[in-house]
């Protein structure tokens, strides 16, 4: 492996399982870690401008909180000797934010946790790991929930 590795995480317990997977993997292979964070927000929104406003300063909120309360801990929690580690928050769908971040930073490996929706939830939810593994011009490692 010759690039950078992407972590997409989201707070919850699977996601800091699959940045940590990805540390070792970054540390062992000497390469930079990416922790990605995506806010969900679509451009495609009609309303009025003060409503506009209001979005926008809630994405803003969202964007700071991510950085602050899941980003940045975890970065202190991986920092190992030698791993360089960027955060990035980003905006917009995440599976498609993902793959432009791939593109955008040539990162070489995607690692992301996958939070276990089965049957029914799988089908109306969908999947940002299924959508990443189909549609990521890399390879992709989706780390279960568990222990």
């Amino acid at each position: 492996m010759t690039g950078p590795i992407l972590a997409a995480v989201d707070g919850s317990a699977t996601s800091k399982k699959a940045a940590a997977f990805a540390a070792r993997r970054a540390e062992q292979a000497g390469v930079p870690l990416f922790l990605l964070y995506v806010v969900e927000w679509s451009p495609y929104s009609v309303m009025p401008p003060q409503d506009l406003e209001i979005q926008h300063k809630a994405r803003e909120e969202q964007i700071l909180k991510a950085e602050e309360e899941i980003l940045t801990p975890l970065k202190q929690e991986l920092a190992g000797e030698g791993l360089d580690i960027e955060i990035l928050v980003r905006h917009g769908h995440a599976a498609q934010t993902i793959v432009g971040v791939i593109q955008e930073k040539d990162v070489a490996e995607v690692v992301i946790g996958r939070t276990g929706h089965t049957g029914w939830q799988a089908v109306v939810f969908g999947s940002t790991a299924n959508t990443i593994a189909q549609t990521a011009p890399v390879p992709v490692t989706i780390v279960p929930p568990g222990q």
